[in-house]
This record gives C-alpha cells, structure tokens and sequence, in this order.
C-alpha cells in the first residue's frame, strides 16, 4: 500500500527541483512459523504474520550553472532518506520468552524496529594477561519461578555482568545499530565546451551498519592455509599488550575475534566514482568534404573508484548489511569509442 505526495519546479529555466514523501506498507509478509518438535521435520511452516512500513522523502534538484552558444555546464543531486519499521510480530512467536521482540538469525526484531536490526555477541576486547578476546556475559534478574523480571519497557533487567573469552559463554544482545543507510544518494554532472563533452556520475551512502565478512575472515586465529589482513601486525603479544586484537593460536577457533560479534560491524559509508567519460566531436566544417555528417570519440570508465571504511569493503553489495566473502566488487572496466554518422 503506497502514498506519495510531492512537487516539481522549474525556476528561471535553468534550475529544477522535486521533492517527494513517501508511505510504503507491505503487509502479510512471511515467517517461519515454528511447530512443535512432536511434529516432526520440518520444524516450522510458512504464515502471512508481518506488517512493515518505510517511511522517507526523496529530493532531487538539477540545473545549468553555464548555459552559453559554446558552453553548457549542469549538475545534479539527488538524496533518499527512509525509516524502516515493523508495523506487526508474529502472533505464533513465544510471547512469553520474547515480549520485546525476537532473534531472527543475526538480526532481532521488534515493534518500532527495522527489519535489520544487528544482534551480536559483545565485543569487549583482549584480555591483557594471555592475548585472549573477551566478551561480555549478561546475568538477569530472576523472579521465585526462574522467569526474567522485566522493565515497563519489556526489557531485561541486568544484576551484573562478567567477562567471558568465549561467544559460547557470552550473551546475544541489541547493538542498537541497523544494516539500514541514514542517506543514499548521487552527484553527477556533464560540461560540453567547444566540441569537448565530459560526464561524471558519483554514487554515495551514509549510516548503516555491515559486517565485514570478508575481513573477519581474514583475522582468524591462524590455521592450514588461511590468509591474514595486514592489522594482524597488530595483535597481542607479550611486548605489545595494548591491542584490540587477540594473540595468533594456530588451530583454536576460540582464540580469534568471532565473526558473530559486534567488533566486525562497520559503518557502510562510502563514495564511489561510478563513470566518466570524455569526448570530443569533430566540427561540421571539417567533415563538410568527406561525406561524414557526425565523428566523436570518446573514452569512459565504469566502476572507477570505491572509498569506503577499508580497501576491498563494499557496502554496495549487502542490503542486508551482510558483506561476504563471495561479494566481489564491480569491476573496473575502460573502453574507447568512435560514432561516426554518414
């Protein structure tokens, strides 16, 4: 279901501008209803049992900053900004373990939320004394029955925390951070002078939250035939102590950072050069003899340029804010043209 309502302008014949607001209702969406074990498998079946709703504004202006006989010069800039929000939970989830909301993979739902909110392990660094990664372990308080006591708020209420070197020991917990951009948008502009023409197209994004697979991978605690980034440099070592980055430990899984926590989300800001090209279209009076009414050349480039949190991170590629290893970037390509019309 959606609503939009908006307006266009041209003002003085040089500069155009559209804004528009938007409602998008998408109802009855799926969910793996769970069943019972005595059921058998699978363990669960598809129900209609949620609601979503974006809600955003999309802005876009345009216009000539040269328009002469020999020289045109305009630009361009548009902007997208949305919050994503679940409408309606699952009536077949277990409203009793789950008030608040409920762990859908790596993402955790609730009213208000978005579809892609992160729920990660707590990263809390590197034990100083033997280079192990630490994370933090949640102990709630309990009624005379052993259920949580909970807020007006339907949350939690925490009577301590310990830290624990494994995810194993640790707690599932809301990040407060969600795969969903603050801003997408793009920037282009053309100039044609004296035959010459030149087009730049740009792309960019800012907020939102991904995780870096393809590094995660990269900082594992060392075993047969594994690769490692370049910050491994860093890690903990006797004499260097004062590191975000666990001890290397060749075979021990528990040893490195664990890709299920919060230390691998990044923010997926970044700006990328998408296309330029660069032309020049020979005058009619020199091709007046030869038959030719139209001869242009031209280069251009795709892909050029990615500036993101870290080389090879391409936020593009993950609306679901999960980059993995699999998501290799576009690649860069260059060509040269000739159009020639007779």
């Amino acid at each position: 279901r959606n609503f939009n309502a908006g307006f266009e302008a041209t003002l003085w014949n040089r500069l155009n501008i559209g804004f528009d607001f938007f409602i998008k209702e998408t109802r009855d969406m799926l969910y793996q209803s769970p069943l019972a074990k005595s059921e058998g498998s699978p363990s669960y079946i598809w129900k209609n049992e949620m609601n979503m709703k974006n809600t955003g504004i999309e802005f876009e202006i345009s216009g000539d900053i040269i328009k002469t006989k020999d020289i045109v010069w305009n630009a361009s800039l548009n902007l997208t900004h949305y919050k994503n929000e679940l409408t309606k939970l699952p009536e077949s989830k277990p409203a009793d373990e789950f008030p608040n909301g409920y762990q859908a993979g790596r993402y955790w739902r609730k009213l208000g939320g978005s579809l892609y909110d992160w729920y990660r392990y707590e990263y809390v660094g590197v034990d100083p004394s033997n280079g192990l990664p630490q994370y933090n372990k949640y102990i709630y308080k309990t009624d005379e029955n052993g259920k949580y006591v909970r807020d007006e708020n339907g949350d939690e209420i925490i009577e301590d925390v310990k830290i624990v070197n494994k995810t194993s020991d640790a707690t599932l917990r809301q990040t407060g951070k969600s795969a969903i951009p603050d801003l997408v948008g793009g920037f282009s502009t053309t100039l044609t002078a004296y035959g010459v023409d030149l087009s730049i197209a740009t792309a960019f994004q800012l907020g939102g939250w991904v995780q870096d697979q393809n590094y995660a991978n990269l900082m594992n605690s060392g075993d047969n035939g594994e690769n490692f980034h370049k910050d491994m440099f860093n890690r903990w070592t006797p004499a260097h102590t004062d590191t975000d980055i666990p001890a290397l430990n060749f075979g021990n899984q528990n040893a490195g950072i664990d890709t299920t926590s919060d230390y691998f989300l990044v923010k997926g800001n970044y700006f990328s050069l998408r296309n330029v090209t660069i032309g020049y279209t020979f005058p009619k009076k020199i091709l007046a003899s030869t038959g030719i009414t139209n001869l242009r050349i031209y280069l251009t480039g795709d892909n050029i340029w990615l500036k993101s949190v870290r080389k090879g991170f391409d936020p593009r590629y993950s609306f679901n804010g999960f980059n993995d290893i699999a998501s290799y970037s576009a690649l860069s390509s260059y060509s040269v043209g000739l159009n020639v019309s007779f």
